[in-house]
């Protein structure tokens, strides 16, 4: 399974995630109930 990169506004390389501050991908969900559904078979 390939990663595809798409930058939707460069950055500035100067500002950064604040502490405590969170940061989700779309297919994040996704991911986690594909690895839940393959953790089970072990």
């Amino acid at each position: 399974m390939g990663v595809e990169v798409q930058t939707i506004s460069p950055g500035d390389e100067r500002t950064f995630r604040k502490k405590g501050q969170t940061c989700v991908h779309p297919s994040l969900p996704l991911t986690l109930i594909a690895w839940q559904t393959n953790s089970s078979r072990v």
